[in-house]
């Protein structure tokens, strides 16, 4: 074990040496900062807005989701290259579950809407106009518990 540094991590990818920090609590003024495991004094993004729900393979692309999104989940939920750059946004009028990436460009996004929710890929590429997404699985009824 060792210490890398005084904030609080919480989403981390020791593979491709990306940690997420808060600077203080999110619910008294605290952001969000990706740093390297390696040096961690670095900051490679900062918001106070959003935070990291998912690190994409390789490192250079991260999923975010509102900083105090909390609840059934997040009804949006962003694709930034790992320094801020906005590359899709994502929103739905339910919620997502799942937030994961699939490879180094293919987001997964568990949609959830009022009677129905699917799984859906989406291709974060920033040329991709339109967010590139698709169904991934069969639409299913929402539950009280989904």
């Amino acid at each position: 074990v060792e210490l890398v540094g005084r904030q609080p991590g919480y989403a981390a990818s020791l593979a491709d040496d990306r940690l997420a920090v808060y600077t203080g609590d999110p619910y008294r003024g605290g952001c969000s900062r990706v740093v390297r495991l390696q040096d961690p004094s670095r900051t490679l993004w900062r918001s106070c807005e959003e935070r990291v729900t998912a690190f994409a393979p390789g490192g250079e692309r991260l999923a975010t989701v509102g900083l105090l999104a909390d609840g059934r989940g997040p009804q949006d939920v962003w694709a930034r290259g790992t320094d801020g750059t906005l590359l899709q946004h994502y929103t739905v009028a339910g919620w997502f579950g799942l937030v994961q990436w699939e490879d180094t460009t293919g987001l997964l996004l568990d949609s959830h809407g009022v009677r129905r929710a699917a799984l859906v890929r989406c291709d974060t590429d920033a040329t991709v106009t339109d967010g590139g997404c698709e169904r991934a699985g069969d639409l299913r009824a929402v539950t009280a518990g989904s």
